[in-house]
């Protein structure tokens, strides 16, 4: 899968790594809960 700040530089990074995160293939390396995606979102802002 090719990163969004490859095809989209103004994509911040954090951004584009909790997209990542979301789509990873294997679930262990997707969220566990809504509440870790809650905090990196937080972290953006």
């Amino acid at each position: 899968m090719v990163e969004a700040t490859v095809t989209r530089e103004e994509i911040p990074q954090i951004l584009s790594d909790i997209v990542t995160k979301l789509m990873a293939k294997n679930a262990e390396d997707r969220y566990q809960s809504a509440f870790g995606l809650r905090y990196d979102l937080e972290l953006c802002l």
